[in-house]
């Protein structure tokens, strides 16, 4: 078996992003109680809704199961799926190399060679269903805005890097069957428990925002609180990437 995946050795630094989001969300609590208690002496100027009360408590009780729904958890899974492919084929191996300025072998040039054109190829075929005669892909106005194309474009970028990866994988040489495929997905899902377990408390850290009136406070409406919603969800999946892609560098 192909040794790309390496064990993280019960790294702590894995699990710092649990460790910051679940003090965050304590400390959003706490500030939420002594924000509240200051309102209280600085003659209504703003209002905080303290958690640490009978109404916080029984709103975070209502609550709890919802916010933890909220989170993309099919985007994220997908993502990682993404990553796993790549990882397992040894693509991003090369680009640590690449980004390293550390030459290829001449094996690594002709698969990356042969899968960039078969992500090529994949791309025109994509590209001719979406146009005239065509059209498959295109809305029925002809257009690209509201086509199949745009509202599938997650899934096909998804094939896209499936066939960068598998058409790299089996020319290198890291993958011999499609169970070696599936192997990879498992063992590089592992790399991300830590991820998926920061998420828990993630999850209530802006709809706690929320309820205090902290986000109203900055005027900010509900696209701008789910957009800093989706960057505290990405953050301990992107932190575990960089700390592979660092240790691979290491390694070569």
């Amino acid at each position: 078996m192909w040794k790309i995946l390496k064990p993280m050795n019960n790294k702590r630094e894995y699990y710092y992003p649990v460790l910051a989001y679940t003090l965050l969300l304590v400390l959003v609590w706490l500030f939420s109680w002594v924000a509240d208690m200051a309102a209280m002496f600085s003659g209504g100027t703003f209002a905080i809704k303290s958690l640490v009360s009978g109404e916080g408590l029984r709103w975070a009780a209502r609550n709890a199961m919802l916010s933890l729904n909220d989170v993309p958890w099919g985007t994220i899974m997908l993502a990682i799926v993404i990553i796993a492919i790549l990882q397992g084929a040894g693509i991003m191996r090369v680009l640590c190399r690449v980004f390293t300025a550390k030459s290829l072998s001449k094996n690594e040039k002709r698969a990356l060679l042969v899968s960039v054109l078969a992500l090529l190829f994949y791309i025109a075929i994509l590209f001719l269903a979406t146009v005239p005669p065509l059209n498959l892909l295109s809305s029925v106005t002809g257009n690209f805005a509201g086509s199949p194309f745009m509202y599938g474009l997650p899934v096909f970028s998804f094939v896209g890097v499936l066939v960068l990866s598998l058409v790299y994988g089996f020319m290198y040489g890291n993958y011999r069957s499609l169970l070696d495929v599936v192997s990879s997905m498992g063992e590089t899902f592992s790399f991300f428990i830590p991820a998926l377990i920061a998420l828990i408390p993630a999850s209530g850290i802006v709809p706690c925002l929320e309820y205090t009136g902290v986000i109203a406070l900055w005027n900010s409406d509900g696209a701008s609180a789910q957009f800093v919603a989706d960057i505290i969800y990405m953050i301990p999946f992107l932190y575990i990437v960089l700390l592979r892609l660092i240790g691979n560098g290491r390694e070569e």
